[in-house]
């Protein structure tokens, strides 16, 4: 129902699943995500946040995605300091955070993350760009290329 655009009736097909299946983790991500992309932000967040299910990784991911989304890269940052804390192997979530203090000026930092996110095997195509970027803006182009 997502792709069709009928957002409103899969969002309200969700919530009607979670009745049924109340506290099920990957049906309130997804009623997160769907909410979001109807423009209920604020509704996609607490979705999240008011759950029992609010400290799953799951939850954190998406919570750090929909704040990153809405260019709110210090509360991004943060979760998914927290991921990277959980996880310590998770590449994806050093990327991000990498992103996020890409976004936050905070260029230092991001070549950490990302660097370790490279380590860890990241695969994202835009991994090297990012790191250049953070590379050249600590005026060390040298080994941006």
């Amino acid at each position: 129902l997502t792709q069709s655009g009928k957002l409103s009736k899969a969002s309200e097909l969700i919530q009607s699943t979670l009745k049924i299946l109340p506290n099920n983790p990957d049906l309130e991500v997804r009623l997160a995500f769907s909410l979001a992309r109807e423009g209920a932000y604020a509704r996609a967040i607490a979705t999240l946040t008011d759950s029992e299910n609010s400290s799953r990784a799951s939850h954190v991911g998406a919570l750090a995605y929909l704040h990153f989304n809405h260019d709110e890269f210090g509360q991004a940052k943060e979760l998914y300091q927290l991921l990277t804390l959980k996880n310590p192997l998770d590449a994806e979530a050093f990327f991000n955070l990498g992103a996020s203090h890409l976004r936050l000026k905070e260029h230092k930092k991001a070549e950490i993350a990302l660097k370790e996110s490279q380590r860890l095997g990241c695969k994202r195509p835009e991994l090297l760009s990012h790191l250049g970027i953070a590379l050249e803006e600590q005026n060390r182009p040298e080994e941006a290329h």
